[in-house]
């Protein structure tokens, strides 16, 4: 399925990841500290609509709005490059594609720190020293620096689904009982 903004919201995540790399040069904490800025921003936009519907609304006064925004992102004590940034994205009516834009932006920050995201999923809560035990397993496996997603699914029955890196490994109960009808039906 193709994004609402497409190649803008990407133009736009280079941008501030080069904006960034400008700003903090190869410091991998302070880029990391842009992103969670950037989610808590979005975070803010999305949970509260009145105050995009008050910023995004030509009713009002462009510099009014303006000035409501920048009072907001300051309020959050946010970095005066992403006050800059977001207050360009306000400027050329590109707010609406924040949420993409920051989705963007986490792919380039995963990349450049060699953050892998695994998805691990089992069929029900498992103990931190069994979740430990297998991050433990998977980090080998894992070229960079894995960050593991973990999640309940009864629907598999047991065992657990690992993904990373376009690869899928299923040791679920459903799965077994797929390959076993399949072994019965031939």
């Amino acid at each position: 399925m193709a994004s609402e903004f497409g190649r803008l919201s990407i133009r736009y995540a280079k941008a501030l990841m080069m904006a960034v790399e400008r700003e903090v040069g190869e410091d991998n904490k302070k880029i990391l500290k842009v992103s969670k800025e950037l989610n808590s921003f979005c975070s803010v936009w999305t949970s509260h609509s009145q105050l995009a519907l008050y910023v995004l609304s030509p009713m009002y006064g462009m510099n009014d709005r303006r000035a409501s925004l920048i009072k907001v992102l300051e309020s959050m004590k946010l970095s005066k490059l992403l006050v800059n940034f977001i207050g360009v994205l306000f400027d050329r009516e590109r707010l609406p594609a924040l949420i993409e834009i920051s989705k963007h932006f986490d792919e380039l920050v995963d990349k450049k720190l060699s953050v892998v995201p695994v998805n691990i999923s089992t069929a029900r809560a498992i103990s931190k020293e069994e979740a430990s035990k297998i991050e433990e397993k998977v980090t080998k496996k894992v070229m960079g620096t894995p960050e593991f997603h973990w999640k309940i699914e009864p629907e598999i029955l047991g065992g657990l689904i690992i993904s990373f890196d376009g690869k899928i490994f299923d040791a679920s109960i459903t799965r077994r009982l797929s390959k076993l009808e399949q072994t019965l039906r031939n």
